[in-house]
């Protein structure tokens, strides 16, 4: 497979923009449901024209549907998919798993690609995603060379990879700083970017990033000097990141990366050029480039901690690149190279054919007559057929053959002009076309009524409790109320003794980590199956041990946690497909929308801690010694705030939790009428004892109807305060 270079468009005139410059395929948004929605993007018609303008050059066009759709949602993105589907849209890149779902019931010879907002980290979750009808995966931009390479052998999976532009600080998918901090979520395209604010480092108290405020600053990444090793690994499409930056931005990049790229299709391995890399430098930098994760793990070069502003000379130096690119890219237009024959027969008859290089034709004919005065001379048929103008079209050569006598007006000539490059158009663009049962499938995806648990005199769920260590769960496993727990996997692996495994059986699942890299911790993936065998259950919170568990047979042992998004129920139907009956209600769902979904086995957070960011970057790696101790480590914001961190060094990830808990123990009364959780879960993790047992007696009262009002400092989230 050729080796294609993916652009980023945010508006027309950088889709035009980049097609001059080279690029195969192009990736853009709608209006709607889009990972960037701040962009320009596009309105419907904009849209059927960009991808009949693709497709008359042979590129193609993927639309962003990656983000997580809310059930009301449902329908207008389905009527979207329709009109793109049915208009020759060659993919659709998503986050969603119900939107997955939807797509292979519904249009089944529509690729769908994994966005990098699923988190994809290893083979076992792109397996498994191909399994459900997934044509391309991309990985999460955490993954190394080596995790690229294991996905590419045990898979059939195309693999795209972002190769320059910005990288987030957090693993994307697994971020909910924006939304919780700002009330903008990063997974519904709207992240306001916290990472790029000031903070400060605390381990043990002492701070350990005087002069270096932006420590989750991430640099862009410049990956053009490893096109041949990025290649090499199996990496089939090189994805830009920019769809927010100028048109100018993305065309001067994919221009680069064009040229790097053909010279590998050659066989030519050649240095980037001086002017090349100043080039790319101009277009747009933070304190420089990196090379990302793919040769090695989060490195302090990696973060942007000065945060250098632009100086004068390199304001003038940007305003020079950007008016080269415009200059030798932008403003000479790609053409399409077509032959015409234009012939006037013995009767009269003209006919104008206009073909390319591959076999594609389109005919028109007029009537001419015989010449009363001057007759029609080639010269006059040659200057009208050649003034394309700024259409997408001029010709290589032109073949007249026209009896002597004859005569056609220029309006004549010129009109059929217009409507043979207008046919050759259609012609190709109708090739793409695709037609579908519109009325059935819309009535499948017609969305659902409100089917909420209401008020019948039930027993309010269960009350479940997540641990941070042995400690609370030793403090909490003599309260009867709970009817059970969460033990992190490395506390269960470590600190239980196979008897109190045994005893404590019926009330333990073992919650699993929020990022598993089975391909650089084989030990995790092959204790996770040893468990499965013995019986064990897991609290899942990442696509590789869901695929792991579910493709080995250990469906039913499986609760998803929150991380693996329920938002609508096309994606509660996609869990429970794979035999998945039991998950967590997501975090950015309101009152309201809680109150018509399914709840009748799912779970909801009702106090706890929530982890903002799960992060490959270290705060005490990158500006200290790598130390995995269990010392105090958090972070300050510009307001004093204070973020807990806990390193998980096992699986070389920080978890970046809120400064104040959620709590919807004073919504308890509500959560327990309106919406009929089967569970309600605390989830623990700096607590004292005292504060443990003080949340557990009043959540036990709040659930039974016992007014409750907290007394600490606290976040509902969006219980209350729908998230854009």
């Amino acid at each position: 497979m050729k080796k294609e270079l993916l652009a980023p468009v945010g508006s027309y005139e950088a889709f035009r923009a980049c097609l001059n410059a080279g690029a195969d395929a192009f990736y853009l948004g709608a209006d709607r449901f889009g990972a960037r929605a701040y962009a320009e993007n596009f309105a419907a018609d904009e849209l059927l024209r960009v991808i009949d303008e693709a497709h008359l050059f042979g590129r193609k066009v993927y639309l962003t549907a990656n983000t997580l759709i809310k059930e009301n949602e449902m329908r207008p993105l389905f009527n979207m998919l329709v009109s793109l589907y049915e208009h020759g849209l060659d993919a659709v890149i998503v986050q969603d798993t119900g939107v997955l779902k939807l797509i292979r019931e519904l249009m089944p010879d529509l690729p769908v690609h994994a966005s990098t907002q699923m988190t994809v980290t290893g083979a076992d979750g792109a397996a498994f995603l191909e399994k459900q009808g997934v044509a391309r995966v991309i990985p999460a931009r955490e993954l190394s060379l080596d995790e690229i390479k294991k996905i590419r052998s045990e898979t059939s999976l195309e693999i795209e990879c972002f190769v320059h532009g910005a990288l987030c600080y957090c693993y994307s998918g697994a971020c909910l700083m924006s939304s919780f901090i700002g009330g903008r979520s990063g997974n519904r395209g709207r992240c306001a970017q916290p990472c790029r604010l000031p903070y400060k480092v605390f381990k043990d108290g002492r701070c350990l990033t005087e002069g270096s405020e932006y420590v989750m600053n991430t640099k862009d990444i410049c990956l053009v000097e490893h096109i041949a090793e990025l290649a090499d690994a199996g990496i089939d499409s090189f994805k830009i990141e920019g769809r927010m930056k100028r048109a100018e931005y993305a065309a001067g990049v994919v221009s680069v990366y064009r040229k790097y790229l053909d010279l590998y299709e050659e066989g030519r391995i050649e240095r980037v050029a001086k002017k090349d890399a100043e080039l790319l430098d101009s277009l747009f930098n933070r304190d420089g480039f990196s090379n990302g994760y793919f040769f090695a793990g989060g490195r302090p070069e990696m973060i942007a901690a000065k945060n250098v502003r632009l100086s004068g000379r390199r304001a003038s130096a940007a305003d020079n690149a950007y008016s080269y690119v415009r200059e030798n890219i932008i403003e000479r237009p790609l053409k399409k190279v077509l032959n015409a024959e234009f012939v006037i027969d013995d009767e009269y008859s003209a006919r104008l054919t206009v073909f390319d290089e591959d076999g594609n034709s389109a005919s028109v004919c007029q009537k001419a007559q015989k010449a009363q005065s001057r007759p029609v001379l080639k010269e006059d048929i040659l200057k009208q057929i050649n003034k394309t103008g700024d259409t997408y079209y001029t010709f290589a050569s032109i073949d007249v053959s026209i009896p002597e006598n004859a005569f056609m007006s220029v309006g004549q000539i010129k009109e059929m002009r217009r409507a043979a490059l207008s046919a050759f158009g259609e012609k190709i663009a109708s090739a793409y076309r695709r037609s579908m049962k519109v009325k059935e499938a819309r009535e499948h995806a017609s969305g659902s009524e409100a089917r909420g648990f209401f008020a019948d005199g039930k027993k309010a769920g269960e009350l479940w409790a997540s641990v941070a260590d042995k400690r609370q769960f030793s403090l909490l496993n003599k309260n009867s109320e709970i009817a059970g727990f969460y033990i992190p996997y490395d506390i269960y692996m470590e600190e239980f003794t196979e008897a109190e495994r045994n005893a404590n059986a019926e009330r333990i699942f073992i919650a699993l980590p929020y990022i598993s890299r089975h391909d650089k911790n084989a030990d995790l993936r092959k204790n996770i199956l040893k468990l499965a065998k013995a019986g064990c259950r897991f609290l899942v919170r990442n696509l590789e041990d869901a695929g792991l568990l579910i493709e080995n047979g250990y469906a039913g042992s499986i609760r998803t946690d929150y991380t693996l998004y329920t938002m609508n129920p096309e994606s509660i139907g996609f869990w429970r497909g794979n035999g998945v009956i039991q998950d967590t209600a997501p975090l950015e769902l309101d009152s309201g929308e809680l109150a018509t979904r399914d709840n009748s086995e799912s779970e909801i957070i009702i106090y706890g801690r929530i982890p903002l960011m799960v992060s490959a970057q270290c705060v005490v790696k990158n500006f200290a010694k790598c130390s995995p101790d269990k010392k105090s480590v958090y972070l300050t914001d510009r307001t004093n705030a204070v973020f807990p961190v806990e390193r998980d060094c096992e699986n070389c990830y920080n978890l970046i939790y809120n400064s104040v808990p959620l709590s919807l123990i004073s919504e308890a009364s509500f959560l327990g009428r309106r919406l009929r959780f089967a569970r309600y879960r605390l989830s623990f993790t700096v607590e004292s004892d005292g504060e443990i047992s003080k949340i557990v007696k009043d959540a036990v009262g709040a659930l039974v109807g016992a007014e409750y009002k907290e007394e600490f400092k606290f976040t509902r989230g969006h219980f209350r305060r729908p998230v854009e």
